[in-house]
Formats: C-alpha cells, structure tokens, sequence
C-alpha cells in the first residue's frame, strides 16, 4: 500500500469518527432537551393545576355568598311574615355565613387585585346590608318604603357584584385550563420532535456505517487485485498487503 493510499484511508477513518462521534452527541443531547424539557412541563402542570384548584375554591366561596344573601332575604321575610319556624336566629345565621364567605374570598384573592377591590366594596355594602335588614326586624320596625326601596337596591347591588366576581373567577378558570392544556400539547409535541430526532440520528448512524462498510469492502477488494496483479508481474515479490493488512481483511465485516 502507498503512503498516499494509506493517508487517504486515515483520513477516512477519522470522518468515520467524528460523523459517528457527532451523531452520538446529537443523539445524547436530543435525549437531554427531551428530559428537561418534559421535567419543566410537569413542573408547571403541577402549579397550573394547583391554581386551577384554587379557582374552583374562590368560585365556590363567591357562589355562597349569593346563596347566602338569598339565605338572608328569605329569613328577613319570613320573619316580618311572621311564618312559622322562621326566627331571628335564622337571619343571623345566613348573615354569618355571608360575612364569613366575603372574609374567605379576601383570604383566597391576596395575589389578585382585582378581586381584593372588589371584596373591599363587597365587605361594606354587606356589613350595611345587615345593619339595614337588623333595623327592619327591630321592634320598631322601620318598614318604610323609602326605606324598603334603599335596602332592596343595596340587596341588588350586593348580588350584582357577586356575580362580576363570579364571572370573573370563571374567566381565570377558563384562562388556566386553556394555558394547562397548551402545556399538555407542547409536551408532546416535544415528544414527538424528540422521537423523531432520534430516529433521523439512528439511520444517519446506520448509513455512515453501511457507506464505510461498503467503501472499506471496495479498497480491499481493490488490494485483493492488486496483490493478485503483482504476483502475477512478479511472482517473488512480497504481497502489497502486510501482515496486520492481511489480517484486518480476514476478519469478518459484520
């Protein structure tokens, strides 16, 4: 075998190496991107859906607030009907339940501004509410229609607000379960990237080695004549192979 022939085939091998090499690499790093990737994701699924367990629980508590002050109303009515079963203690009841709500709502909002506002109006237009409807089932019994008129607004204005911030919990919940499902649908598509990556590395990686199978068949097929031609030419000259030549060429190429 020449020099030149002999350089040629180094610098081949060395390619060989580093395609490989690089193929691996990509392949390993693929693997990587895919691994963290997917360990981010589940860590932000995890807090996506603990802030989507926290929405259903504020609109939970927003709900019983109107079905508290519906409980009031109902207990303020039947109690200046004077129906039966129906007391003071009924009234105060709901109207603990709806104070309690309000204070659980402010605890659940702290991160939401919005909200807080909101439960700062809600507060004292409650806590007014009540003191009107006490006075109205007092003995006195301030039933006047101005009077009656100025605590059914407050009673409106008192729901409508509820019901803002009701829809507003539902628009936050829609907003979080729609970002948790795009979550959801990036990991897999970096799975599916991945699986294809890896698949594109392992037959890169199986045509390099068939080509520098194929091409190192060919040069000794082509050394194999060569060393038939000279003995051919001379038959006492020494083989073109040498010794660690011949031997590499007997071994199998799987």
């Amino acid at each position: 075998m020449s020099a030149q022939q002999e350089f040629l085939e180094r610098q081949a091998e060395r390619r060989f190496a580093r395609t490989v090499l690089m193929l691996i690499t990509l392949g390993f790093a693929a693997v990587m991107f895919a691994g963290l990737t997917a360990a981010a994701i589940i860590v932000r699924g995890e807090e996506q859906a603990r802030r989507i367990d926290h929405t259903y629980l504020v609109e939970r508590e927003v709900a019983g607030i109107r079905l508290a002050l519906e409980q009031m109303r109902s207990a303020r009515r039947g109690f200046i009907l004077a129906l039966p079963g129906v007391g003071e203690a009924s009234y105060s009841s709901a109207a603990a339940r709806l104070l309690h709500g309000i204070d659980e709502v402010a605890r659940l909002t702290l991160d939401n501004p919005v909200q807080q506002a909101n439960v700062a109006r809600l507060s004292a237009m409650a806590r007014t509410l009540d003191g009107l409807f006490r006075a109205s089932m007092s003995p006195s019994r301030a039933r006047a229609a101005v009077s009656e008129r100025e605590r059914q607004q407050l009673a409106a204005k008192v729901e409508a607000l509820a019901m803002r911030m009701l829809a507003g919990e539902r628009r936050l919940l829609s907003e979080r379960n729609s970002a948790r499902i795009a979550s959801v649908r990036t990991f897999y598509i970096v799975l599916a990237f991945t699986a294809l990556l890896l698949l594109l590395v392992g037959l890169g990686s199986i045509w390099v080695i068939r080509r520098y199978t194929s091409a190192l068949l060919a040069s000794r097929m082509a050394l194999q004549s060569l060393n038939r031609i000279s003995k051919v030419r001379s038959p006492n000259a020494p083989p073109i192979f040498s010794a660690p030549m011949r031997k590499f060429s007997a071994s199998p190429i799987s």
